[in-house]
Protein backbone atom coordinates (compact mmCIF):
# COMPACT_ATOMS: atom_id res chain seq x y z
CA UNK A 1 0.00 0.00 0.00
CA UNK A 2 3.00 2.61 0.61
CA UNK A 3 5.42 0.50 -1.21
CA UNK A 4 7.27 -0.29 1.53
CA UNK A 5 9.13 -3.45 2.56
CA UNK A 6 8.88 -4.10 6.35
CA UNK A 7 6.71 -3.29 9.26
CA UNK A 8 9.54 -1.10 10.82
CA UNK A 9 8.95 1.53 7.74
CA UNK A 10 4.91 1.47 8.17
CA UNK A 11 5.24 2.31 12.17
CA UNK A 12 8.01 5.06 10.41
CA UNK A 13 5.51 6.25 8.26
CA UNK A 14 2.15 5.77 9.69
CA UNK A 15 3.14 9.57 12.22
CA UNK A 16 3.06 11.66 8.96
CA UNK A 17 -0.47 10.46 7.57
CA UNK A 18 -2.06 11.91 10.71
CA UNK A 19 -4.16 14.56 9.89
CA UNK A 20 -4.07 16.64 13.05
CA UNK A 21 -0.02 16.78 13.11
CA UNK A 22 -0.43 17.95 9.69
CA UNK A 23 -2.71 20.86 10.84
CA UNK A 24 -5.57 19.79 8.14
CA UNK A 25 -8.24 19.65 11.16
CA UNK A 26 -8.56 23.35 11.35
CA UNK A 27 -8.29 23.55 7.74
CA UNK A 28 -11.77 24.53 5.74
CA UNK A 29 -13.15 21.24 4.42
CA UNK A 30 -15.75 20.18 1.85
CA UNK A 31 -18.79 17.93 2.56
CA UNK A 32 -17.99 14.54 4.16
CA UNK A 33 -19.43 11.33 5.27
CA UNK A 34 -17.93 9.45 7.88
CA UNK A 35 -19.16 5.56 8.35
CA UNK A 36 -17.18 3.78 10.19
CA UNK A 37 -17.66 1.32 13.39
CA UNK A 38 -16.72 1.06 16.82
CA UNK A 39 -14.99 -2.57 16.93
CA UNK A 40 -12.73 -1.18 13.66
CA UNK A 41 -9.22 -2.64 14.18
CA UNK A 42 -8.02 -0.66 11.22
CA UNK A 43 -8.26 3.08 12.37
CA UNK A 44 -9.38 3.86 16.32
CA UNK A 45 -12.42 5.12 16.96
CA UNK A 46 -11.19 7.60 18.76
CA UNK A 47 -9.87 9.14 15.37
CA UNK A 48 -12.85 9.26 14.35
CA UNK A 49 -14.59 11.28 16.96
CA UNK A 50 -11.78 13.41 15.99
CA UNK A 51 -13.17 14.48 12.83
CA UNK A 52 -16.59 15.34 14.56
CA UNK A 53 -15.09 18.22 16.39
CA UNK A 54 -14.04 19.74 12.82
CA UNK A 55 -15.34 20.96 9.75
CA UNK A 56 -18.38 20.99 8.34
CA UNK A 57 -20.91 20.31 6.56
CA UNK A 58 -20.62 16.30 7.74
CA UNK A 59 -22.64 13.36 7.97
CA UNK A 60 -22.37 10.17 10.14
CA UNK A 61 -23.00 6.86 10.79
CA UNK A 62 -21.38 5.31 13.50
CA UNK A 63 -22.23 1.03 13.78
CA UNK A 64 -22.14 -0.32 16.82
CA UNK A 65 -20.65 -3.87 15.70
CA UNK A 66 -19.17 -2.79 12.84
CA UNK A 67 -15.32 -2.63 11.56
CA UNK A 68 -13.66 -0.76 9.42
CA UNK A 69 -15.94 1.16 7.14
CA UNK A 70 -18.93 -0.42 9.35
CA UNK A 71 -18.90 -3.73 8.26
CA UNK A 72 -18.57 -6.64 9.85
CA UNK A 73 -16.40 -9.71 8.81
CA UNK A 74 -19.02 -12.43 6.97
CA UNK A 75 -22.05 -10.42 6.81
CA UNK A 76 -23.77 -8.26 3.74
CA UNK A 77 -22.67 -4.67 3.62
CA UNK A 78 -25.62 -3.81 1.88
CA UNK A 79 -26.68 -1.15 4.63
CA UNK A 80 -23.31 0.16 4.49
CA UNK A 81 -22.87 0.53 0.45
CA UNK A 82 -26.59 1.68 0.15
CA UNK A 83 -25.83 4.76 2.59
CA UNK A 84 -22.35 5.95 0.84
CA UNK A 85 -24.48 5.30 -2.41
CA UNK A 86 -27.58 7.64 -1.21
CA UNK A 87 -25.23 10.13 0.05
CA UNK A 88 -22.89 10.57 -3.25
CA UNK A 89 -26.33 10.78 -5.04
CA UNK A 90 -27.46 13.73 -3.18
CA UNK A 91 -23.97 15.71 -3.59
CA UNK A 92 -23.98 14.86 -7.40
CA UNK A 93 -27.74 15.60 -7.96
Amino acid sequence: MFRVKSLEEVLRLAPKLSLKDQGFLEKPSAPLLLVNGKKDDQHPIEDFYLLLDHGDPKEVRIFPEGGHMGRQPGKPNQEVLELITRWIKRRLS
